[in-house]
């Protein structure tokens, strides 16, 4: 299985006078928030059981799965999902909450059999074009071979152009979601309050600098490359491209009919059944019209896996305590 963290503790100060007292992953794009289309994003691709880190703003999606963790003294996104480490017991996909993807980006991700794999967008010149008259002067250092990545989320240097852009979509599996969560502990003791590779202190550290730091320390981070699929929501220039993609198509940049049209609710249910002698009895319930019948099912609570929840619906509907065999 795999959960997902999604980070969304920050406020969005560049989109204050759009988002009004909403943190920026609630804005409307095609009909649902930001959020909400990362969760039915994630819930197409079988990941249910996904945390949403929030900040002073506050803020929900209408899936009620949905769990969240407040974070509101975290000063970026790398502290932040160092706040929540102990909520990961899996393998974790982890995404930035100002993102709009295409569920094929996470699915990509996911069948990486590499134990830190990084989604990278080679077409990347086709979104920044649309979000800045020199793509480059918003773009970041990407470099990657066939033994990973090298170069990540850095400055480009003079004459430099990136090979990918990262996106901030990232698949760990716990193993080495719990190694990097050592590393930030080891370098915040180092590091405290002290300028640090991009930063002026540690503490205000880009979570792209942390995954360079981790690269240069033997951290494998695998790159998975996707063409478009995604946007990324900075600035009100990025909302105002996303509404007129909505109108003019470009699949190159992203194709909003695959991404799902309505917020996704998980239910779960179980087919009850014991075993008598040469027989096979399976338990039903009404469905309160007479002589119909269903297997006992019903909404994912939050924070509940797909089998917890038919469990819980077989006991609660039919009395009965199921085994799952």
């Amino acid at each position: 299985m795999t959960q997902a963290i999604l980070l969304g503790a920050g406020q969005g100060s560049r989109l204050a006078s759009l988002r009004g007292n909403d943190p920026k992953w609630m804005l409307e794009v095609a009909g649902q928030s930001l959020a909400q289309h990362l969760v039915n994003a994630l819930h197409a691709c079988d990941v249910t059981d996904v945390l949403l880190v929030r900040g002073a703003l506050g803020g929900a999606v209408l899936t009620p799965s949905v769990s969240y963790r407040e974070a509101l003294n975290t000063r970026n996104m790398l502290e932040t999902l160092y706040s929540v480490r102990a909520d990961v017991r899996e393998d974790v996909i982890v995404a930035y909450c100002d993102l709009i993807v295409e569920p094929r980006l996470i699915q990509a991700a996911l069948n990486s059999s590499e134990p830190a794999a990084v989604v990278v967008d080679r077409q990347w010149s086709k979104l920044f074009s649309l979000r800045a008259d020199d793509p480059l002067s918003i773009a970041e250092s990407c470099t990657f071979s066939r033994q990973g990545l090298s170069d990540i989320g850095q400055p480009l240097k003079p004459g430099q152009t990136p090979q990918a852009q990262y996106i901030g979509l990232m698949r760990f599996s716990k193993s080495t979601f719990d190694q990097l969560m050592n590393l930030y502990e080891f370098l915040q003791a180092e590091n405290s309050g002290q300028p640090w590779r991009n930063v002026e202190t540690f503490e205000s550290a880009f979570l792209t600098d942390f995954l360079q730091e981790a690269i240069e320390r033997g951290i494998k981070l695998t790159p998975v490359l996707v063409e478009g699929g995604w946007l990324e929501f900075d600035t009100p220039r990025d909302l105002m491209i996303a509404r007129n993609l909505i109108q003019t198509p470009r699949l190159e940049v992203i194709d909003f009919d695959a991404l799902p049209s309505r917020p996704s609710v998980v239910s779960a249910g179980g087919v009850a059944i014991r075993q008598q002698g040469t027989s096979t009895d399976v338990l039903l319930v009404g469905s309160g019209i007479a002589g119909e019948w269903r297997i006992p099912k019903g909404m994912l609570e939050r924070a509940e896996t797909v089998q917890a929840a038919a469990c819980r619906e077989v006991q609660e509907e039919t009395g009965e305590v199921p085994r799952v065999s």
